[in-house]
């Protein structure tokens, strides 16, 4: 049977979420791990803040999947 273009959309949002579900832990981890391997006590502190978290994440999303961005070494 044909899907229709709006249940193609929400497969394909329901699966840009599960990935983002399970590679903002990985991204936060990874960041806080770079933080202490770096000695950066600004990183660190921006790891924990609840706040900040989620920028956290994402950087260290796009750290582990496309490298360290060269400002932070």
């Amino acid at each position: 049977m044909k899907k229709s273009f709006v249940s193609r959309l929400g497969d394909v949002t329901a699966l840009t979420f599960v990935v983002l579900y399970i590679l903002a832990p990985l991204g936060w981890v990874y960041w806080l791990w770079l933080s202490v391997k770096v000695g950066g006590f600004l990183m660190f502190a921006l790891t924990l803040f609840p706040l900040s978290a989620p920028i956290a994440s994402m950087l260290g999303i796009w750290s582990f999947l496309f490298g360290v961005p060269v400002w932070v070494t």
